[in-house]
């Protein structure tokens, strides 16, 4: 992919040479296994990083900021370990889909897509969908949550400063409960407030004027991710209830490409029965062989994170598993309970 300022062009590079690491376990705190190994694909085998953090071992947290990308190593400043997370815009390094950081919603859900949520019961790991509803001097409008495209009437843009709609559709801007403009897009999202992306069909939304009361909230499915104060997006989801779960076309991921259908480096991230959090990145491998790797692991949740050359699993500062690192802009990291 291309990337600008300065202009150039960005290759992962992978090899599909047999790899073979030699298998190494170690405890790198109470509670804390790092394991390296390697793992069957069908062109031969590739090296795995993992960590096995068990339950009550300390805190897990999503860090970052959409359009801030940062290395997974500086993300994790303060951590004991870190790996990468949300998927993101190359060009303009927005977060693609859900983002919660400190119980503030940076970034909308989209397509359905699996996500993790951390909060003080623990993790969970499900496809997530949201609906948000608006509502103007006491009238309710429902339409899609997702951060992107219009899809079912409207949409919510929620992060100052972020352009919201096009030349085709209608935007109202909100600051601090009350329109600020209605007019066609793109505008801009003000401090402290949101926009409303609609269709010009929408006849009474385009009435609306300037002063009108105005606040929205949305809807999660499941529940549970509403209430969590961190939670990213990425997938496709692996593992539900302990059995294979990888049905990318559910989540509108496109089949053939790079990252899901040929040989590359993968970030996925586990949940065992017990509370046992499982932090993965592997040198070479399709998508679809994650499934497996994290059954064999025992595995009872697991989804796969942004991969390719953003995979990075951090311990301690230094990634393990890479001389370089790619920017990103979200990461999820530990941070031990003190001893």
């Amino acid at each position: 992919f291309s990337l600008e300022n300065p202009t150039r062009l960005v290759l992962d590079v992978t090899p599909h040479a047999r790899a073979t690491l030699e298998d190494e376990t170690r405890i790198l705190r109470p509670g804390v296994t790092y394991r390296r190994f390697s793992a069957p694909t069908a062109i031969g085998s590739s090296g795995v990083y993992l960590l096995e953090i068990a339950p009550g071992s300390g805190e897990f947290r999503v860090v970052g900021s959409a359009e801030t990308p940062q290395t997974v190593s500086a993300l994790s400043s303060g951590a004991f370990a870190a790996i990468n997370a949300g998927y993101f815009d190359t060009r303009t390094f927005d977060a693609i889909g859900l983002l919660k950081i400190d119980g503030g919603l940076l970034s909308l859900p989209s397509r359905s897509r699996a996500s993790i949520g951390f909060g003080a019961g623990g993790a969970v790991i499900d496809r997530v969908q949201a609906r948000v509803n608006v509502q103007i001097d006491g009238r309710r409008y429902s339409g899609s949550a997702l951060g992107e495209g219009l899809e079912v009437g409207l949409e919510v843009v929620a992060r100052p400063g972020e352009s919201a709609g096009l030349p085709t559709k209608g935007v109202i801007t909100v600051a601090h409960g009350r329109v600020q403009a209605n007019r066609v897009g793109p505008l801009s999202v003000p401090p402290g407030g949101f926009a409303v992306v609609y269709d010009p069909s929408e006849r009474s939304l385009a009435l609306v004027e300037p002063g009108a009361q105005a606040s929205f909230d949305i809807a999660f499915d499941p529940p549970a991710f509403a209430s969590l104060p961190y939670a990213v997006e990425a997938g496709p989801l692996l593992v539900a209830r302990g059995l294979p779960a990888f049905a990318p076309d559910s989540e509108q991921f496109r089949r053939g490409e790079r990252i899901l259908d040929e040989y590359t480096q993968q970030a996925a991230i586990g949940l065992r029965a017990d509370g046992t959090v499982l932090l993965l990145v592997a040198d070479n491998m399709i998508a679809e062989e994650l499934v497996p790797l994290m059954l064999g692991l025992g595995a009872l949740h697991a989804m796969r994170l942004d991969s390719g050359g953003s995979s990075t699993l951090v311990v301690e500062g230094r990634a393990i598993n890479r001389s370089s690192e790619r920017k990103v802009v979200s990461a999820i990291v530990f941070l031990p309970h003190a001893n």
